[in-house]
């Protein structure tokens, strides 16, 4: 299945279970994240997560409230719940997310990391750039110039260009 990487992020993702494997049910993907690393501020409109913490800490975002979860622990985020998660500390994170149902996530997740490839680690480029991948990633360029939405299937990225929290 390979390893996702997205250097602008710091995420490395390894899927482990697959929707089609679940009949649809269940996306289970162990997250890697380097230090100061972040997973950004989205939300699901179908779907649920659990965010169970295997290695490190964590730092998560959910509905305004801000929470550490440490190895062992782990947090249920609702649907439609706006949330981020990040690495804070020195060493690397890695945790399980489980979303349910699958849906189309992991093809979303594909998309975006394929894009975020082809970008590399620094800042987004300019609006004409983005649109040439609008086709096969629906990616939405907002009109303020420092904020970029990226949308694939039922994932929405909101994203303030070089917010590393």
């Amino acid at each position: 299945m390979g390893t996702l990487h997205d250097p602008l992020t710091g995420q490395h993702l390894q899927f482990r279970t697959t929707g089609k494997q679940t009949g649809g049910q269940l996306l289970e993907v162990e997250v890697l994240l380097d230090p100061g690393g972040r997973v950004p501020r989205h939300l699901h409109l179908r779907q649920d997560e659990r965010v169970e913490v295997l290695e490190g800490s964590l730092s998560i975002e959910l509905g305004g409230e801000r929470r550490e979860l440490t190895k062992g622990e782990s947090i249920q985020v609702p649907r439609r719940t706006l949330h981020r998660v990040s690495n804070t500390h020195q060493g690397p994170t890695r945790f399980l997310l489980q979303v349910r149902p699958a849906r189309r996530m992991e093809t979303a997740m594909r998309a975006i990391f394929a894009v975020a490839g082809v970008l590399g680690a620094s800042p987004p480029p300019p609006t004409s750039l983005i649109s040439t991948f609008g086709t096969t990633t629906r990616i939405a360029h907002s009109r303020h110039p420092s904020c970029l939405s990226r949308r694939a299937g039922d994932l929405w990225f909101l994203q303030t260009v070089g917010d590393r929290r």
